[in-house]
Protein backbone atom coordinates (compact mmCIF):
# COMPACT_ATOMS: atom_id res chain seq x y z
CA UNK A 1 0.00 0.00 0.00
CA UNK A 2 1.09 3.54 -1.03
CA UNK A 3 2.00 6.13 2.09
CA UNK A 4 0.57 9.68 1.90
CA UNK A 5 4.35 10.54 1.84
CA UNK A 6 4.61 8.39 -1.33
CA UNK A 7 1.83 9.30 -3.17
CA UNK A 8 2.97 13.25 -2.36
CA UNK A 9 6.18 12.46 -3.72
CA UNK A 10 4.80 10.47 -6.82
CA UNK A 11 2.30 13.50 -7.26
CA UNK A 12 6.10 16.03 -7.21
CA UNK A 13 7.73 13.78 -9.77
CA UNK A 14 4.22 13.95 -11.85
CA UNK A 15 4.77 17.96 -11.50
CA UNK A 16 8.90 17.95 -12.24
CA UNK A 17 8.37 15.66 -15.56
CA UNK A 18 5.49 18.22 -17.06
CA UNK A 19 7.31 21.23 -16.56
CA UNK A 20 10.38 19.16 -18.21
CA UNK A 21 8.43 17.96 -21.11
CA UNK A 22 7.05 21.63 -21.51
CA UNK A 23 10.62 22.75 -21.56
CA UNK A 24 11.44 19.96 -23.67
CA UNK A 25 9.16 20.52 -26.45
CA UNK A 26 9.44 24.05 -26.44
CA UNK A 27 13.42 23.76 -26.94
CA UNK A 28 13.30 20.94 -29.15
CA UNK A 29 9.92 22.68 -30.98
CA UNK A 30 7.96 20.00 -30.82
CA UNK A 31 4.90 17.69 -29.94
CA UNK A 32 4.41 15.16 -27.57
CA UNK A 33 4.71 11.77 -29.46
CA UNK A 34 3.10 8.68 -27.24
CA UNK A 35 4.44 6.17 -29.97
CA UNK A 36 8.49 7.82 -29.50
CA UNK A 37 7.94 7.93 -25.69
CA UNK A 38 6.90 4.28 -25.71
CA UNK A 39 10.27 3.80 -27.67
CA UNK A 40 11.95 6.00 -25.61
CA UNK A 41 10.57 3.98 -22.55
CA UNK A 42 11.60 0.48 -24.34
CA UNK A 43 15.41 1.41 -24.71
CA UNK A 44 15.50 2.61 -20.92
CA UNK A 45 14.03 -0.49 -19.99
CA UNK A 46 16.77 -2.71 -21.94
CA UNK A 47 19.57 -0.48 -20.00
CA UNK A 48 17.98 -1.09 -16.58
CA UNK A 49 17.23 -5.01 -17.22
CA UNK A 50 21.09 -5.06 -18.63
CA UNK A 51 21.78 -3.32 -15.57
CA UNK A 52 20.10 -6.68 -13.29
CA UNK A 53 22.09 -8.69 -15.69
CA UNK A 54 23.51 -10.44 -12.70
CA UNK A 55 20.21 -11.31 -11.20
CA UNK A 56 19.15 -13.16 -14.42
CA UNK A 57 22.15 -14.31 -16.68
CA UNK A 58 22.78 -17.81 -15.74
CA UNK A 59 24.96 -18.67 -18.49
CA UNK A 60 28.04 -16.85 -17.97
CA UNK A 61 30.44 -16.69 -14.51
CA UNK A 62 32.39 -13.68 -15.59
CA UNK A 63 28.83 -11.32 -15.54
CA UNK A 64 29.51 -8.66 -12.77
CA UNK A 65 27.17 -8.28 -9.80
CA UNK A 66 24.56 -5.61 -10.03
CA UNK A 67 25.64 -2.11 -9.07
CA UNK A 68 22.51 -0.99 -7.44
CA UNK A 69 23.94 2.49 -7.94
CA UNK A 70 23.61 2.54 -11.58
CA UNK A 71 20.75 0.22 -11.59
CA UNK A 72 19.04 2.62 -9.81
CA UNK A 73 20.04 5.34 -12.49
CA UNK A 74 18.38 3.41 -15.22
CA UNK A 75 15.42 2.57 -13.41
CA UNK A 76 14.61 6.56 -12.73
CA UNK A 77 15.40 6.87 -16.60
CA UNK A 78 12.43 4.72 -16.68
CA UNK A 79 10.25 6.95 -14.67
CA UNK A 80 11.00 10.00 -16.86
CA UNK A 81 9.45 8.26 -19.72
CA UNK A 82 6.57 6.53 -17.39
CA UNK A 83 5.89 9.84 -15.73
CA UNK A 84 5.61 11.51 -19.10
CA UNK A 85 3.80 9.00 -20.70
CA UNK A 86 1.00 8.73 -17.84
CA UNK A 87 1.26 13.01 -17.34
CA UNK A 88 -0.04 12.92 -21.51
CA UNK A 89 -2.24 10.06 -21.32
CA UNK A 90 -4.65 11.17 -17.99
CA UNK A 91 -7.47 13.35 -18.03
CA UNK A 92 -7.11 12.83 -14.11
CA UNK A 93 -3.57 13.48 -13.31
CA UNK A 94 -4.55 12.45 -9.18
CA UNK A 95 -2.31 9.73 -8.46
CA UNK A 96 -4.06 8.69 -5.45
CA UNK A 97 -7.35 8.19 -7.75
CA UNK A 98 -5.35 6.82 -10.15
CA UNK A 99 -3.03 4.02 -8.78
CA UNK A 100 -4.41 2.00 -6.50
CA UNK A 101 -2.81 -0.09 -3.90
CA UNK A 102 -4.59 -3.39 -5.39
CA UNK A 103 -3.34 -2.71 -8.56
CA UNK A 104 0.34 -2.05 -7.64
CA UNK A 105 -0.07 -5.76 -5.67
CA UNK A 106 -1.83 -7.71 -8.60
CA UNK A 107 1.49 -6.70 -10.90
CA UNK A 108 3.58 -7.48 -7.53
CA UNK A 109 2.58 -11.14 -7.97
CA UNK A 110 4.37 -11.19 -11.58
CA UNK A 111 7.80 -11.98 -12.97
CA UNK A 112 10.17 -8.88 -14.02
CA UNK A 113 10.22 -9.73 -17.55
CA UNK A 114 6.00 -9.71 -17.52
CA UNK A 115 6.10 -6.21 -15.78
CA UNK A 116 9.15 -5.20 -18.32
CA UNK A 117 6.87 -6.07 -20.99
CA UNK A 118 3.33 -4.87 -19.61
CA UNK A 119 4.59 -1.52 -18.76
CA UNK A 120 4.49 -0.75 -22.52
CA UNK A 121 1.40 -2.27 -23.30
CA UNK A 122 -0.85 -0.87 -20.27
CA UNK A 123 -0.70 2.67 -20.82
CA UNK A 124 -3.70 2.89 -18.25
CA UNK A 125 -1.51 1.35 -15.41
CA UNK A 126 1.98 2.46 -16.51
CA UNK A 127 2.35 4.03 -12.32
CA UNK A 128 1.28 0.81 -11.05
CA UNK A 129 3.14 -1.43 -13.20
CA UNK A 130 6.41 1.03 -12.92
CA UNK A 131 5.78 0.85 -9.04
CA UNK A 132 5.98 -3.19 -9.02
CA UNK A 133 9.28 -3.18 -11.21
CA UNK A 134 10.87 -0.97 -8.79
CA UNK A 135 9.67 -3.04 -5.87
CA UNK A 136 11.09 -6.09 -8.11
CA UNK A 137 13.99 -4.32 -8.41
CA UNK A 138 14.41 -3.46 -4.56
CA UNK A 139 13.84 -0.14 -4.39
CA UNK A 140 11.68 2.62 -2.41
CA UNK A 141 9.52 5.54 -4.08
CA UNK A 142 11.61 7.57 -1.62
CA UNK A 143 14.66 5.93 -3.36
CA UNK A 144 13.16 6.97 -6.60
CA UNK A 145 12.17 10.28 -5.58
CA UNK A 146 15.32 11.08 -4.28
CA UNK A 147 17.40 9.83 -7.51
CA UNK A 148 14.69 11.42 -10.19
CA UNK A 149 15.30 15.24 -8.13
CA UNK A 150 18.69 14.36 -9.06
CA UNK A 151 18.49 13.67 -12.94
CA UNK A 152 15.81 15.86 -13.30
CA UNK A 153 18.36 18.91 -12.64
CA UNK A 154 21.03 17.10 -15.03
CA UNK A 155 18.13 16.63 -17.63
CA UNK A 156 17.89 20.82 -17.23
CA UNK A 157 21.20 21.36 -18.01
CA UNK A 158 21.45 19.26 -20.70
CA UNK A 159 18.67 20.90 -22.34
CA UNK A 160 20.55 24.45 -21.43
CA UNK A 161 23.67 22.66 -23.46
CA UNK A 162 22.39 21.64 -26.09
CA UNK A 163 22.41 17.82 -25.11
Amino acid sequence: MLTNEEINKLNEISMMQDKLDEEILKVHECNFDLEKSKLALIDELGETNHENKANWCWWKFTQEPVNKSKLLKELVDCWHFAMSIYNHTRTDMDIKRNVKSYEVEKYQRYELSKLIAWVILKTENILAIMIAITNKLGFTIDEIYTAYVAKNRVNYERLKNGY
